[in-house]
């Protein structure tokens, strides 16, 4: 029996390559989830009425250790992992890394969301991310996703009481 909606648990992962700066090999301007907040929608690809099937928003700022909320960062400065709590949109777990050595400005994101209230998903599924403040039209990638057997796919578990996109 599938769960009611707001009860789902979404596992998002995916990897792109943002531009980065010819002269440095960095990101320009750089990612900085930390400061910069994080931004995610998954949308219908078939779509068109209304294609958003799910959407999160996580602000900028340093993890809190009283409200075991926020964004750490490495020493390293290449990984950023939020976590958060009874969140509206369901976010528990967003974690960004750059792989700069195995390519130059390759992104790899993973997104984790529970109870969150999800459309019903029959087709492929874009995902959409922004690493900027500005939103989706700023230091943006998207992802499209089929249905398996397809290298990147996003399907409903076998329960019906999450979705898998990788």
């Amino acid at each position: 029996m599938e769960k009611e909606v707001g009860q789902k648990k979404i596992v998002f992962s995916t990897e792109f390559t943002v531009p980065i700066d010819d002269t440095s090999g960095e990101p320009d301007p750089a990612i900085d989830p930390l400061n910069n907040g994080f931004r995610i929608a998954l949308v219908d690809e078939d779509e068109v009425a209304a294609p958003t099937l799910w959407s999160g928003s996580v602000e900028g700022g340093a993890y809190d250790k009283a409200t075991k909320t926020g964004w750490k960062v490495n020493k390293a400065g290449t990984t950023w992992t939020f976590k958060g709590r009874d969140r509206e949109d369901g976010i528990i777990k967003v974690v960004v890394k750059t792989l700069y050595r195995k390519e130059p400005g390759l992104v790899k994101v993973k997104v984790v969301a529970k109870n969150a209230a999800v459309a019903g998903v029959d087709g492929p599924v874009q995902g959409e991310i922004s690493l900027h403040p500005a939103g989706f039209c700023h230091r943006c990638a998207q992802t499209a996703f089929s249905v398996p057997p397809a290298a990147e796919f996003c399907v409903a578990n076998g329960a019906g009481t999450g979705l898998i996109c990788r």
